[in-house]
């Protein structure tokens, strides 16, 4: 994937690492506006994901995850792409799956309903 050069304005001490997650995001999505002002969301939500611990390679990661997920795709019930910057950076969880969704790449085959299935049935065998 080729990497989309993104301005970003240089006012916070952070903004080289989250010009990096942009333009991570921007080689998924060449139609993103290429400036990434401090007044976006977008922005806020990354520097609030690092400030929270996440590296900017950790959220790569995420963002990988996402586009690699065929229901964030669109083979889902709706037919809809799920995979914002807004969506992917929302909190913390969020980032986590994506992470998870890169580094289980196996399970990309398995639907949504059968992973919660899965996740529920470890639930009731760790009751115990």
């Amino acid at each position: 994937m080729e990497e989309t050069q993104c301005v970003i304005e240089k006012t916070d001490p952070v903004a080289g690492q989250i010009g990096a997650v942009w333009a991570h995001y921007c080689g998924y999505h060449p139609r993103a506006p290429g400036a990434l002002s401090s007044s976006r969301k977008e922005y806020r939500l990354i520097r609030d994901r690092l400030s929270d611990g996440f590296s900017v390679d950790d959220i790569r990661h995420a963002i990988d995850g996402y586009h690699r997920s065929a229901w964030h795709q669109g083979a889902n019930d709706r037919g809809k792409k799920y995979d914002s910057l807004e969506l992917i950076c929302r909190d913390l969880s969020h980032v986590q799956r994506g992470i998870e969704m890169r580094d289980n790449e196996h399970l990309q085959s398995i639907g949504q309903r059968d992973l919660q299935n899965i996740a529920n049935a470890q639930a009731w065998l760790d009751e115990d």
